[in-house]
């Protein structure tokens, strides 16, 4: 995974120094990708659910239901588009987001 690109000039060559992302949303989000792995999943649901249902919430007239039921609708579009997710273009809570 990448968080941060560095970009030198050696001669005629472009080097491209590259950090590896390691935060565990990112790493959990990858192994749904990867291997569809539930338990991962569940950490990934019981975390990020409520914040989308608040964010909802606060960004919009929706009521606590329809915000919760989005959440979910979210969420489970997060459980089938898993392995879509490039941890080298965004992080897991980015990415989520976007959804």
């Amino acid at each position: 995974m990448i968080t941060a690109s560095k970009t030198s000039f050696d001669a005629n060559k472009v080097v491209m120094l590259v950090e590896v992302r390691s935060d565990n949303w990112s790493q959990l989000l990858m192994k749904v990708g990867a291997k569809q792995d539930k338990a991962a999943f569940a950490l990934l649901f019981d975390h990020f659910a409520p914040l989308l249902k608040g964010f909802l919430m606060k960004g919009s007239a929706l009521g606590p239901e329809r915000a919760e039921e989005l959440a979910q609708e979210t969420m489970i579009k997060v459980w089938r588009k898993a392995d879509s997710f490039n941890a080298s273009k965004a992080s897991a809570s980015t990415w989520i987001y976007t959804i």
